[in-house]
C-alpha cells in the first residue's frame, strides 16, 4: 500500500470514501486490489477511515455520565479476568480445572475463616470457568450439606 500523501485531506477523502462505499462490493474490491490511488486518494488513507468510521459506529467519543452504580459495575467488568493457565490441566476438558477452582475458594474460605474479600479472586477465577449451572447446584449442594468437595 502506498502512504498516505500531504494532499489527502481529511473532507477530501471522507467525499472519497462515500463515492467508493456507493460502488458494489465486487467493484471495491477489485479497485482496492489493482489501483494505488483512487480519485487522488491513496487506498491507505480510504482503508483507515472505512475502518475508523465502523469503530465510530460502536464507540461513541464522549464518555456518558454514570452514576456510582454503574460506574461499580464499570470497574468490576474491567477487572474481570478468565483463570490463569496452569500446567496441571493442559487438555481441552477443563471439567478437572473448573472442579479444582471452585474447591480452591472453598479451601480459602476455610482457611481464611469465611473472609470473602480475600477469596474474591478465587471465586472469579472458578465463574469464569466453571458452567453456571454448575456452580449453581454446587452452591445448593453445599448449602444443603451434600457437597463432596472441600467442607467449610
Amino acid at each position: 500500500m502506498t502512504e498516505r500523501r500531504e494532499g489527502d485531506s481529511s473532507a477530501k477523502v471522507h467525499a472519497v470514501l462515500r463515492l467508493f462505499l456507493h460502488r458494489p462490493r465486487q467493484q471495491r474490491a477489485s479497485l482496492l486490489a489493482h489501483d494505488t490511488r483512487y480519485f487522488g486518494v491513496s487506498k491507505l488513507s480510504i482503508l483507515t477511515k472505512l475502518k475508523m468510521s465502523k469503530i465510530n459506529k460502536i464507540f461513541s467519543d464522549k464518555i456518558p455520565e454514570l452514576s456510582e452504580k454503574e460506574e461499580d459495575l464499570l470497574h468490576q467488568v474491567k477487572n474481570v479476568r478468565t483463570t490463569p493457565r496452569d500446567q496441571r490441566f493442559p487438555s481441552q476438558n477443563q471439567a478437572l480445572h473448573c472442579w479444582n477452582r471452585y474447591n480452591e475458594w472453598l479451601l480459602c474460605m476455610k482457611q481464611t475463616g469465611s473472609d470473602d474479600d480475600k477469596c474474591q479472586v478465587y471465586r472469579q477465577w472458578s465463574v469464569s470457568i466453571c458452567p453456571n449451572d454448575w456452580v449453581e447446584n454446587w452452591d445448593e449442594a453445599r448449602d444443603e450439606g451434600r457437597f463432596m468437595g472441600v467442607k467449610i
